[in-house]
């Protein structure tokens, strides 16, 4: 990136390399990456499987990138979901293209806030995707490690290593994501929503968000009114 310049881009697919700390640094789908004024954007790329990423080129006026150079977004079916609204935006001439920069951008600058920590290995990235693109069906624990050629006890160890959690925990946080989701923009019954998002039954959902959050759903609930 030359003087006054940044460039953001949302990795979608394949594999790339990207110039960092005098290394060279693999880029996968989920990797959102910002460059600042004097770096490189993606250098390198797999032959047999390109990367491909949304990119986005900005003109700024002094101050430095407001977040990390290298973040992640987890949710990949979110990812592609976003990609292809950018997509369907940007071919309709109705849509004000500074209207629509100015989502794009603040988007992916939300979630590089929420996700400056180092991409995590290959494997455990896998298990998240699958964890992500459903949450209330995810395969178990020791389906997830067959998948990527690991025992679930091995699982278990490099999950919790590179995530802070154990898969059961995460799993559960997806689910009360789900959960808050819905307690804000529908209005069905806890018994329902526990219900939708895999929880045994309402007295279920209370204590795992109790545990998470400190306070009941209904509390919570409550304390969102302000959204209708």
């Amino acid at each position: 990136m030359g003087p006054g310049q940044e460039s953001i881009e949302l990795v979608t697919g394949g594999r790339g390399w990207l110039a960092d700390d005098g290394g060279w640094r693999e880029v996968v789908p989920g990797d959102l990456l910002w460059h600042a004024n004097g770096q490189s954007t993606i250098a390198r790329r797999d032959p047999q499987d390109p990367y491909r990423c949304l990119g986005v080129r900005l003109t700024v006026s002094g101050g430095q990138r407001p977040v990390p150079r290298c973040s992640r977004w987890d949710d990949l079916p979110a990812v592609h979901a976003f990609v292809q609204e950018v997509m369907r935006l940007h071919v309709d001439s109705a849509v004000p293209p500074a209207a629509l920069l100015a989502w794009v951008v603040g988007t992916l600058w939300l979630r590089a806030s929420r996700g400056g920590g180092p991409a995590h290995p290959p494997r455990i990235r896998q298990v998240l995707d699958l964890m992500a693109a459903d949450p209330v069906r995810a395969p178990d624990i020791a389906t997830l490690a067959a998948q990527v050629g690991w025992s679930a006890g091995r699982l278990h160890r490099a999950f919790k290593s590179a995530v802070g959690v154990s898969p059961h925990q995460h799993r559960i946080a997806l689910r009360l994501r789900l959960a808050r989701e819905l307690m804000t923009s529908t209005d069905s019954s806890l018994a329902d929503i526990a219900q939708r998002c895999g929880f045994a039954s309402p007295g279920h959902l209370s204590r795992a968000f109790r545990s998470g959050h400190g306070e009941t759903p209904q509390q919570w609930r409550r304390k969102q009114s302000w959204l209708g």
